[in-house]
């Protein structure tokens, strides 16, 4: 088991070019360096989706399986081999981020509520 237990939450990334595949292969991907922080996302961590173009975050989704190198080894051309397949958690909704910015990884307990409360 991940040494601390599991992220309260977990934040990936896109732009408008990689979300429609992103959503077509219902796989989140990151740089492989980030494959140790995903090995904290457990079945019931809410997962969630930063859109740097669109200034969104669209979730809560929850992962399938166990997070991984090449799922999909053809996704985004292999630049995010680190990968996920997602699923919606119940009806997924999508807010404006204003001036809130976010990075790919864990969110803490507190980011997660007021996220969830935005999103429902």
């Amino acid at each position: 088991a991940p040494s601390g237990g599991g992220a309260a939450g977990f934040v990936f990334l896109c732009n408008r070019l990689s979300r429609k595949e992103l959503f077509d292969r219902s796989l989140f991907g990151l740089p492989k360096s980030q494959l140790k922080d995903m090995l904290k996302i457990t079945p019931s961590t809410p997962l969630f989706l930063y859109d740097f173009d669109a200034k969104t975050i669209t979730g809560p989704m929850k992962g399938q399986g166990a997070p991984r190198l090449d799922v999909e080894k053809d996704a985004w051309r292999g630049r995010f081999p680190a990968q996920l397949k997602f699923v919606a958690d119940g009806p997924s909704m999508t807010c404006k981020t204003g001036s809130e910015r976010f990075k790919s990884g864990a969110l803490d307990a507190a980011r997660v509520a007021s996220l969830m409360t935005r999103l429902r």
